[in-house]
């Protein structure tokens, strides 16, 4: 019986939260529209010693990308000359903490975010460039886990991309 008390507020929380809207929705919407992207790795040394291959890494994330179908471009200036400044930058930002322990693991954070060209409310002739889409992991494991981790966060980006271009769109 003494449990109740403690149970009806947490019950009543879990109602309350049903119904509330996916917090992705907004993250989806600000992919709407958006036609082009740019990949870009960032790794620091650490990663780099610890064996992550940034090239690789995007060339995986621009092959899936590619395969779904979004449109990727190969440089900035590309980017710049095809789409003008309607594109997206889709930032892997990869961090390794040290190096990889006896056993080969490794303690990694990714973040995959999309950056975009944004106007400001205030002055509608400033823009400046915005993150308006991201997902993260902070994991251990081989550096085999490390690469399906970023593969799961792209296809977290696509799975969004295509929520926000429905078919036919």
């Amino acid at each position: 019986m003494r449990m109740l008390p403690l149970l009806l507020p947490l019950l009543l929380l879990v109602a309350l939260d049903a119904g509330a809207a996916d917090p992705r929705d907004s993250d989806r919407a600000a992919l709407s529209g958006l036609g082009s992207v740019l990949v870009l790795v960032k790794t620091d040394d650490a990663t780099s010693v610890a064996g992550v291959d940034a090239a690789a890494i995007g060339s995986e994330i621009t092959a899936s990308l590619r395969a779904a179908g979004v449109t990727v471009h190969d440089s900035m200036p590309e980017a710049r000359e095809k789409s003008g400044s309607d594109f997206a930058i889709l930032v892997a930002d990869v961090a390794v903490a040290g190096g990889p322990d006896a056993s080969g693991r490794l303690v990694y954070d990714v973040d995959l975010e999309v950056k975009q060209m944004a106007t400001l409310i205030r002055d509608p002739d400033r823009r400046a460039l915005a993150v308006t889409w991201r997902v993260s992991t902070l994991d251990t494991g081989p550096l085999p886990s490390l690469r399906a981790a970023i593969a799961a966060l792209t296809t977290r980006f696509l799975d969004d991309y295509r929520a926000s271009h429905p078919a036919g769109s």
